[in-house]
């Protein structure tokens, strides 16, 4: 499963994913579950896709197959305060460039009312997380 503008393709939507929206994997296990009901499902998920994979498992009956998850980032603010020293820097820097260029393609074909000239300001996945990401609902 590619998650929203990041497959190569663009996003159809103004949304897009996150660590904390699950509804699209949701989506995608319940379809393959009812189109293949006969064969046995195992999912997993490495890194934010297994952090994803197990959120997901806590909100939802347990009857959906979420079987593994690898490498995750369980606190996700731990891990962006990581990404901000030594060499970790020099990913956290390719990976936010990658996603301004699908933050401002998405942006280019809706109107998701990002501040673009602030986006560009980021450089910590704290900034654009703070800009970008939906607000938590208690």
């Amino acid at each position: 499963m590619n998650y929203r503008g990041c497959s190569g393709e663009d996003n159809r939507l103004s949304r897009t994913y996150h660590a904390g929206e699950t509804n699209d994997l949701d989506h995608v296990i319940r379809w393959l579950h009812l189109h293949n009901s006969n064969v046995p499902l195992f999912a997993v998920g490495y890194s934010l896709d297994g952090n994803m994979r197990l959120k997901l498992l806590g909100q939802k009956d347990p009857e959906i197959p979420l079987a593994a998850a690898v490498s995750v980032p369980f606190e996700l603010s731990q891990c962006a305060s990581r990404l901000e020293k030594g060499l970790s820097k020099v990913y956290q820097h390719w990976l936010i460039g990658s996603m301004k260029k699908t933050a401002i393609r998405n942006t280019d074909q809706h109107d998701t009312g990002l501040d673009i000239p602030a986006l560009l300001k980021t450089r910590t996945f704290r900034e654009l997380d703070n800009l970008g990401t939906p607000p938590r609902i208690p």
